[in-house]
């Protein structure tokens, strides 16, 4: 084989119908693969026509050129590298969505018209693919998509073309975990007959919303009686589990109360998650800039707090003093406490040992606390854990 490589705007129909006039007529040209993309992920408000376009020119007005342009040179192959996003939608992908899935549509107007084409919404690539890197890999596998074996997905290509399909998504899904994380308004006729096939009995519906709604009921009749101060602690226990599955944190109590979430890597894709997370566990009605509007566990817990109690109330308690100085210390990290020497002091207030021993080495002691919740290390060190 005989290579060139030219660099070309392809979304630049003068420049992209000058390379192709270069094609040496002894060698002329069979077949167009496109695999352009480019991604400028974000919620919906904060799109802008820019951003779109961005997005949206390698995409579709790149694949119009090639088409117009090679409409009359009797092509055996034709083909489009779109995603699955165009298919199944995804979260921050508004833009990158629509230009696959006019990818989708040309391949099938091409084929109306009697010309060669083939669409594939590809899942996620493994190693250079666009969107993966080692800690997205790792949540894209919990989310249902696994980055896919290249030579798998080559193969699966050739497949496509000797079979000449016209479309057809290509991707290492686990269906019923994918449909979970892309939620119940997410439902797509794709998800529903795969779903229905693999559970007859189970309902079309993704996720199920009454056991949703009987989650949120469980956890605000877990939440009704206790006292303000303790609720907000429950409640930054389960948003700091839940930042660490949507950030594939391997350890979740590291998270500080007073961290910041964009310093922990949020973008609006994963602010997105953590909104539907907590949408689905607490029944709220929650905005997608959820992270950016209150940007750590302490403002996000009172956030929640406040959304699933607005009259207040909850248990009544006596020493206001007392609860702040709980509070104060339960949003110190456990580094700190250890850099200004008070560990061995907080350990043995709290008395944790290694088998009920009260004299077991530092290094045991401070491994048992690294397993445990800052705010219970505090609870316990000033006798409230039972608060």
């Amino acid at each position: 084989a005989r290579v060139s490589v030219v660099a070309c705007d392809v979304a630049d129909r003068e420049a992209l119908a000058a390379v192709l006039a270069g094609v040496p007529r002894e060698l002329p040209l069979t077949a167009v693969v496109h695999t352009a993309g480019v991604l400028d992920d974000g919620v919906v408000d904060a799109l802008t026509v820019e951003r779109a376009a961005g997005v949206l020119r390698p995409k579709v007005v790149a694949a119009r050129n090639l088409h117009e342009l090679t409409a009359d040179m009797g092509l055996s192959a034709f083909v489009l590298f779109s995603s699955a996003a165009g298919t199944l939608g995804g979260p921050g992908q508004g833009s990158y969505a629509a230009g696959n899935a006019y990818l989708d549509a040309l391949a099938l107007q091409r084929r109306a018209d009697g010309l060669p084409a083939t669409s594939i919404a590809w899942g996620a690539w493994a190693g250079s693919g666009m969107a993966v890197d080692g800690e997205l890999e790792e949540q894209m596998r919990r989310g249902g998509m696994a980055p896919m074996d290249p030579d798998l997905a080559i193969s699966a290509l050739q497949r496509a073309l000797d079979l000449d399909e016209a479309f057809l998504l290509v991707a290492d899904a686990t269906w019923e975990r994918l449909a979970g994380e892309l939620g119940a308004d997410r439902t797509t006729a794709l998800l529903s007959e795969l779903l229905e096939t693999r559970r007859p009995t189970a309902s079309l519906t993704p996720s199920d919303p009454a056991a949703t709604e009987s989650a949120a009921t469980e956890l605000r009749t877990s939440l009704e009686a206790l006292p303000s101060a303790k609720r907000q602690r429950q409640l930054r226990k389960l948003v700091r589990q839940h930042v660490a599955a949507v950030l594939a944190h391997t350890a979740p109590d590291a998270i500080g109360n007073d961290r910041s979430f964009t310093e922990l890597g949020f973008d609006s894709l994963t602010a997105v998650q953590l909104r539907n997370r907590l949408g689905a566990i607490t029944g709220l009605e929650l905005p997608t800039t959820l992270a950016f509007d209150y940007p750590n566990l302490i403002a996000l817990a009172e956030h929640l707090e406040a959304g699933m109690f607005p009259q207040g109330g909850g248990a009544e308690r006596n020493g206001s003093e007392e609860d702040r100085i709980r509070e104060a210390l339960a949003s110190v990290p456990l580094a700190r406490f250890r850099e200004a020497g008070l560990m061995d002091t907080l350990l043995e207030l709290a008395q944790i040992s290694e088998s009920g021993s009260e004299s077991a080495p530092q290094e045991v002691l401070s491994s048992a606390v690294d397993t445990m919740d800052v705010d219970d290390l505090v609870q316990r060190a000033l006798g409230g854990a039972d608060l």
